[in-house]
Formats: C-alpha cells, structure tokens, sequence
C-alpha cells in the first residue's frame, strides 16, 4: 500500500538517505549533505517543499518544489526548480515518479509560480511541458591566453568562510548587480548557495585590499560556477588573475547573454567557447516572463518599436509591445498573428537556436528574439 504526501522536518534523515541510495548507481558515493548544503540548513524547513511516496511507511520516492524569487531588470518575479527527483531501485517501475510530477505541477499553481525549471532526461520530463531553454555561454581560459593578454590590474584572493560577513554582503551586493539573479534572502542563504554543488566562495581583491569581486570555484579549482564584480572591474581580468594564481592550465567559467561586456571580452580573450541552454524550462506567466525579459533586452540593445500578437496553446494570445524603448507584455483576446504549440513558443522566445528554426515569425518579433532568459547552476534549490 502507497501514499503520496508532502514531507516534513521529522523526514530529514530519511529524504538524506533516498537521495543518496537513489543517485548512488550513477554518482557512487553520492553525499547530498555535501552538494546541496543550504537544504541542510533547517533554516527554512526544506523538507516541507518536498513530496514523497510511502510503501509501507518508508519513503520510496521523493522530489522537492523550491520556490525561488527572482529579480530580471527591475521585475520580481517567482520561479522554482523542481528538484530531487529520486526514486529508489528497488521501486522504479511503479509510475510513482510520474505521481510525483503530477503532484508537483500543481504546487506550482498553487503557489503562483511564474516559471519553473528543472534538470534531467528530456525525453522524461517533455510530456510535463518543460524544455530545453535559454541561453548560457561556457568559456575555457587557458594559461596561454592569460599569458598573452594580462591581467590589467591586480587582484589577490582569500577564501570567505561561512562568519564572513562584509566578505558575504560584499559579494552579494555584486550578484544583485546583475540583469537576473535569485533573490538569496540571507547572509546564509547566500554562502550555501554558493557552496552548491561543492564549490567555495573566493572574494578577490585589488592591491590595496579592498573588496572588488568574488567568484565561487571547484575543489581542483578549474571551474567557477558564479562570479561577480564591481562596477567598472572586468570579469575576464578578475578570472585570469585567478587562473594564474591557482596555477591550473585551464579554466572553464560560464556567462549569460545580458553580460555583454564580459561575453564581448570572452570572446576575444578565450581559447573557445560554446553556447548551450542552462536548464529546462516550463513558462506559465507569459505576459510576466516576456515583458521582464524584453525589457532587459533594452539593456544590452535598442529594438524596434512596434507590437504583435503570439498565440500559445494553452495559454492564449500575448501581446508585445515595444514604444518609446519599454516593452510591456500582456493576454489579449484579440486574434493572434500566430499560434504555436507551447514547447515550441518556448524553444523560438527564448532560444538558444535561432528562432527561425523553430518557425516562420513576423519579422518584428523575429528581430527581438532570442531574449536573454539565462540561469545560474548554484541556485538549483
């Protein structure tokens, strides 16, 4: 006999236990204590956002619904990852994950999420309407390329340890500088996050000792998953002095498309690079997701002015709208210029491809896309 129910702070010990044994044929060893220490913290009461399914009073499967408030441009919005997913061997098999998905849709819409986003198999996680989304660009440094084109300042670094504090507000007031971010509500909050998946905050500093970014990087420290800085300092200087300080040949960093300058000097400084969407996506505000989005466009380039109306089954008719350099998003019920499936509205907003491969647009709403929808790793809970 099964049931499916949302976890509590008496489940703990147990949600530890699935996740580890779950992940453990593909991760051996698997330490989720380790990889997403801010769930551990009780701070919140993480369990809470969890559902689970009990055979017999044991949990056999289990996912989380994290709500994640969200800043783009000058917009709040809700997002939430839906995360965890894990069920144990010897219960696979039994459609309890489907339940569970199931179950977590309508968290969703329960809690007034704009977007929600996930990670794993697409061909699993297609039917509940997410899809590949959005764009992220990875870079690799080489000491070669850190030879050639030098740091133009100076910069020293030193680990921030979870009682920093002006090391953590310092670099939290450069996250919050930049075009999406999540809204980490405390000191803590902050610090574990950047502890995700096993990484370590850095704060960097000039050569007189004063704070001027910081970044979060590996154990072998040859990837950063986040980095930040302050006004008029260069990412790709900051993490060329970390390069050569660690000593490693090579470093992999990663950026989003409304980070011009730092894509820009990417480019021309990097030994290669790629592009791929962060995450998989599920859009259930349109009108709130596209305007924030469009208008964070305006940012990094002007667009033309204009308006027109998308249709997406299952939503409704969007208008947009650009004039006097503001977009606005809003339903209409006047008649589309024209529909497309949900997934396929998805994969054409927001890329990474170019939308003309997902269909034949106007051309005005062709000029505006992809928009700039992005995502950070260390926030996926």
């Amino acid at each position: 006999m099964y049931t499916v129910e949302r976890l509590n702070q008496n489940d703990y010990e147990e949600v530890l236990q699935v996740l580890n044994a779950s992940f453990d044929t593909v991760d051996p060893g698997a330490d989720f204590e380790k990889k997403l220490p801010i769930m551990w913290t009780r701070e919140h009461d993480y369990m809470k956002k969890h559902f689970g399914v009990r055979e017999d009073g044991k949990i056999m499967a289990l996912l989380g619904v994290y709500p994640l408030p969200v800043k783009i441009g000058d917009q709040e919005l809700l997002f939430a990852t839906v995360g965890n997913v894990a069920t144990l061997p010897q219960a696979r098999g039994k459609g309890y994950m489907k339940m569970l998905m199931e179950e977590a849709l309508k968290e969703v819409d329960r809690l007034g999420i704009d977007c929600a986003r996930l990670g794993g198999l697409r061909s699993r996680y297609n039917r509940f309407g997410f899809d590949h989304a959005g764009t992220r660009y990875d870079f690799t440094l080489t000491k070669r390329n850190a030879e050639e084109n030098p740091p133009k300042q100076a910069f020293s670094f030193r680990l921030i340890d979870r009682e920093d504090t002006e090391g953590i507000a310092f670099a939290r007031s450069c996250q919050q500088k930049k075009g999406i971010h999540t809204l980490r509500k405390t000191h803590t909050d902050f610090y574990m996050s950047t502890r995700a998946w096993e990484h370590q905050p850095y704060l960097a500093m000039d050569e007189k000792g004063e704070p001027v970014g910081y970044l979060a990087a590996s154990v072998n420290k040859r990837e950063v998953a986040e980095q930040g800085v302050a006004e008029g300092v260069s990412t790709v200087d900051m993490l060329s002095a970390w390069l050569q300080e660690t000593g490693e040949n090579a470093l992999t960093f990663h950026l989003a498309p409304y980070e011009a300058q730092a894509v820009h000097d990417a480019f021309n400084r990097c030994e290669k690079w790629s592009l791929e969407a962060p995450s998989m996506f599920w859009v259930i505000h349109w009108e709130k997701v596209v305007e924030a989005l469009m208008n964070l466009n305006l940012q990094v380039r002007p667009l033309m002015e204009g308006a027109v109306r998308l249709g997406i089954e299952g939503f409704g008719t969007l208008e947009i709208a650009v004039k006097n350099q503001k977009a606005t998003a809003k339903r209409t019920d006047e008649q589309p210029e024209i529909t497309l499936p949900h997934r396929t509205a998805t994969q054409m907003m927001f890329g990474p491809l170019n939308p003309g491969c997902m269909a034949q647009l106007p051309a005005l709403l062709a000029s505006w896309l992809p928009l700039p929808l992005s995502w950070n790793g260390q926030d996926r809970v």
